[in-house]
């Protein structure tokens, strides 16, 4: 996955849930934009292409104890939130920031959420992937079980792993004949 990585103050806006219809909103029609002019592809993996998240960020401050900290908020398809910081987002800036000098290697970074959920980051060192410096992150938060879901397969059931919607539309009938175009 590739991220489009926005300084929220950039499209005016701050990182709040009062701004969450708002922050949706731009970070559809930012992403939209980015794929119309930019397909980043994986230096050693061409089927990870296209930006498929937009992370929302706020300039990183420095906290008493000498932390640095940041607030930033992903916005996913169709139009929600990650209640976290995202792990993978989270990688995503630790990279960006360090590419940038703003982090070094051991340095922590807490990044926070938009609901103030936080990860405990660092860099422990770096490496280069396909050609491409790059940081080797670590994010540390807590997971909850938010619930449990039990499934089943019916002997009778014509399909018993599954479809997905895109190929049924377009399966050919028993008898040769196409359903619905």
């Amino acid at each position: 996955m590739h991220y489009a990585i926005i300084d929220a103050r950039s499209v005016g806006l701050e990182i709040k849930n009062a701004n969450g219809p708002r922050l949706i909103e731009v970070g559809e029609r930012i992403k939209q934009a980015v794929r119309k002019t930019y397909t980043p592809v994986h230096p050693k993996n061409d089927k990870i292409r296209q930006v498929t998240i937009v992370e929302f960020t706020e300039p990183v401050r420095q906290a008493s104890d000498g932390t640095k900290m940041a607030m930033n908020t992903v916005v996913v398809s169709p139009g929600r939130f990650d209640r976290c910081p995202c792990g993978t987002g989270s990688c995503a800036r630790l990279a960006l920031l360090h590419a940038r000098g703003g982090l070094h290697v051991g340095e922590k970074l807490a990044h926070q959420s938009i609901i103030g959920s936080t990860f405990d980051c660092h860099i422990r060192g770096t490496t280069t992937v396909g050609g491409f410096d790059a940081a080797l992150p670590t994010v540390k938060g807590n997971a909850w079980i938010t619930g449990f879901k039990y499934m089943s397969l019916d002997p009778s059931d014509p399909f018993p792993t599954g479809f997905r919607v895109g190929d049924q539309w377009h399966m050919p009938e028993p008898s040769g004949e196409r359903i619905v175009e």
